[in-house]
């Protein structure tokens, strides 16, 4: 049975992301400890680190958090952490972010390089968009959507070994798979689908 959306007031998931968002700055715990004023540290730290672990916020340097693109999106979406609407357990894909353009640029590529993604998907607005799309093109490949090639595509530096080639296997959609914990959901298919394999 559907549950109804909850109309609740930001709690502090949500506002420290209120907080990144705005900003676009990396902030110490300490700095949105003073931004937030009433809010205990712990609970503050308890708060990023679910944060970071849903990709909303990630740690530019040594204790210093700042939202990602994808959190950026997410609040302005109006970002609740926990159920918001019917109970699937399926998050859905954030439009155009930065995984959402990398699937798009997979999609019409079909062969590509991790350097084709960043020179196609990328706007220059993102942080670690390369580690980003490492990690995302593994986990897909863990679940079956991408494989490596065995040839290498030439590199720009004269004693290149060349760049890693995969190749999409799945095109179910236009709509990004979005990376869970233990595989991932395929928001075109409605499926999940377990980590099995690797790229």
């Amino acid at each position: 049975m559907a549950r109804t959306p909850r109309k609740s007031k930001p709690g502090p998931q949500a506002r420290i992301l209120a907080v990144l968002s705005e900003r676009r700055v990396c902030l110490t715990l300490d700095e949105l400890a003073a931004e937030l004023g009433d809010m205990p540290r712990k609970k503050i730290t308890a708060s990023v680190c679910r944060l970071v672990t849903q990709r909303y916020v990630e740690r530019a340097d040594k204790g210093c958090y700042q939202a990602t693109d994808a959190g950026a999106e997410a609040q302005r979406q109006g970002y609740r952490p926990g159920p918001q609407g019917p109970l699937t357990g399926n998050r859905k894909p954030v439009p155009n972010s930065l995984r959402q353009r990398v699937w798009k640029t997979m999609m019409m590529r079909g062969r590509f390089t991790i350097p084709d993604l960043m020179e196609n998907a990328c706007n220059g607005t993102e942080k670690s968009p390369g580690s980003n799309i490492n990690h995302y093109v593994w986990a897909l490949g863990r679940a079956g959507y991408v494989r490596e090639l065995s040839t290498r595509a030439p590199g720009t530096a004269v004693e290149s070994n060349g760049y890693k080639q995969f190749l999409l296997l799945k095109k179910t959609g236009m709509l990004a798979p979005v990376e869970r914990r233990d595989g991932v959901f395929d928001p075109n298919t409605g499926e999940e689908i377990a980590f099995g394999g690797a790229a």
